[in-house]
């Protein structure tokens, strides 16, 4: 009897790194540079002080740049020390809002301090990214970012959408297996060389609810009982309201597309440039770029994603400023726009307080932390919906997480991909060939490895309509002072190890900066092979 259908398998060949020998590339080269140098030393000194001096510059080497334990190794230490040393010297750790300096309403907020204000003009997580000018144009309710910054091969453009999603509690598993595989369709779809959208963020936000409406329906309907029939009625769901209103959650789900500007989407878009008689670069861009979300939006239609809508300035603005300071609502945008967006925070060790009150850490999940087992289509629902609420405490009441997942997936071409799939599968079955030969038993890490990679060969065999793809999960998580920030971490942490992760990286000193992990702008795969715009 076959055992069940297989909907996903993640990151099974990420349990170790790739490369020379299954080491870091560029830990190889370090080493290949190394043993160079001692080499040299041997053979310019000769004798055995070159010897001896050889090999003290490879265990200097080896000594400092070998991580033992699985963590960074000294060198990595040192590196992050002197960088985390000028990253504050320069105050990168520190930005103060549009508003909180009153340059729009002339009135500094009460804690504003000018001497400790580096005076940044937006975030420096944010690098260069600037909207499109697209007003008067026909395309002014597209709202288009355009980033350009050091590490990416092209420049890209990004747009937010709002989507419903796959609602979970209201289909069986069979249509939930569904969903999953119409979803891996539209990716697809968007991997073929004909589309210009090379890459995807999907954003979820989980924010305490505001039941407000459902109260004051509550009121208006059963609260006035002019002869007393429904009063215990009344008072029982009075109370329930009362108990429920600090656990109850919102959900909300986001897509972000990425379209770089490659010498493809350039000779596109210059057909359709032409503006009142004259060529504007950005107006070929937009129209590309329209119509590449007019058909995203009906394959995700299709796929059962829900109401579909393109998110202007104010609402991507009010996204923006909703992902950093939960005081405001994540459709709130009567009042905000793109340069007031952003809030202020200052960097620490454990978390970016943002706002002087919102404590936030903001997390990776490593490429190996994903185990390399076949998963449902609802494996990530403990994280996403199943994380409990805090209890509170006598200064702090009971609340819901306030937590944001964010996984970024760039498409590889089919052919690209096939090419490292086999390479893949050859390095692991000598691996396993060698470990035979000596008699070594395996801890189980090279027969994961080698089924992940033979199974993504066969997905990525011609004629299967697959691509393949690289993806990067971060997670940021938000309390309400640092204890209640450290027990909210706990929580999502033992979310995740419900969900067949293996654990989350926190990054410590760089929770400032990491902040851009979950914002809606297309960023956090710099450390994931493939991730480079194609």
């Amino acid at each position: 009897m076959s055992g069940p259908a297989r909907t996903a398998t993640l990151a099974g060949e990420g349990v170790a790194r790739r490369g020379l020998l299954g080491v870091d590339p560029l830990l190889a080269g370090v080493w290949s540079l190394a043993a160079a140098l001692a080499v040299l030393c041997w053979w310019s000194v000769q004798g055995w002080a070159g010897a001896v001096a050889g090999v003290l510059v490879g265990a200097a080497v080896a000594a400092t740049t070998v991580s033992w334990d699985g963590r960074e190794s000294w060198a990595q230490r040192r590196l992050h020390t002197i960088r985390e040393w000028s990253r504050r010297r320069n105050g990168e750790h520190v930005f103060w809002s549009v508003t909180d300096r009153g340059e729009r309403s002339g009135v500094p907020a009460p804690d504003y301090d000018p001497g400790a204000d580096p005076a940044w003009c937006r975030p420096v997580f944010c690098g260069r990214v600037e909207p499109l000018p697209l007003a008067g144009t026909g395309f002014d309710p597209l709202f288009v970012l355009r980033h350009s910054n050091p590490g990416d091969r092209f420049a890209y453009l990004s747009v937010v959408l709002a989507v419903q999603g796959v609602q979970s509690g209201l289909g069986s598993d069979a249509d939930y297996a569904a969903a999953w595989r119409e979803w891996g369709w539209v990716q697809a779809e968007l991997a073929k060389r004909s589309s210009f959208i090379r890459g995807l963020q999907l954003l979820h936000r989980s924010v305490p609810a505001d039941i407000t409406p459902h109260v004051r329906w509550y009121r208006d309907k059963l609260a006035p009982d002019e002869d007393g029939r429904l009063e215990m009625l009344v008072a029982n769901y009075d109370q329930l309201l009362t108990e429920i209103a600090p656990l109850a959650e919102e959900h909300r789900t986001f897509v972000v597309v990425k379209v770089p500007l490659t010498p493809e989407f350039h000779a596109e878009a210059a057909t359709r440039d032409e503006f009142g008689g004259t060529r504007r670069v950005e107006v070929g861009w937009a129209s590309v770029v329209k119509d590449e979300l007019e058909r995203l939006v009906r394959l995700l239609d299709g796929a059962g994603w829900g109401p579909v809508h393109v998110l202007g300035e104010r609402r991507t603005a009010a996204l923006i400023r909703a992902l950093q300071n939960p005081d405001y609502a994540l459709d709130d945008d009567r009042d905000v726009d793109w340069e007031s967006c952003w809030q202020s925070y200052i960097g620490g060790a454990d978390a970016v307080v943002v706002a002087g009150k919102w404590h936030t850490r903001c997390g990776q999940v490593p490429p190996g932390a994903i185990q390399g087992e076949t998963l449902g289509p609802l494996w990530l629902q403990p994280l996403l919906v199943g994380v409990e609420a805090d209890e509170g405490r006598e200064d702090l009441a009971r609340a819901s997480t306030i937590r944001t997942i964010s996984v970024r997936i760039d498409f590889v071409p089919d052919a690209k991909a096939r090419v490292e799939a086999v390479k893949d599968v050859t390095q692991d079955a000598a691996t396993r060939h060698r470990h035979r030969q000596k008699g070594k038993i395996s801890d189980g890490t090279a027969e994961v490895m080698e089924s992940a990679s033979a199974r993504r060969r066969d997905d990525l065999a011609p004629g299967r309509g697959v691509a393949g793809s690289a993806y990067a999960m971060s997670v940021s998580v938000t309390g309400r002072d640092s204890e209640d920030l450290r027990r909210a971490c706990l929580r999502v942490e033992q979310a995740a190890g419900s969900s067949a992760i293996g654990g989350i990286d926190w990054h410590t000193d760089r929770h400032d900066t990491a902040q851009v992990q979950t914002l809606p702008l297309c960023r956090g795969m710099a450390g994931v092979k493939h991730a480079r715009t194609n």
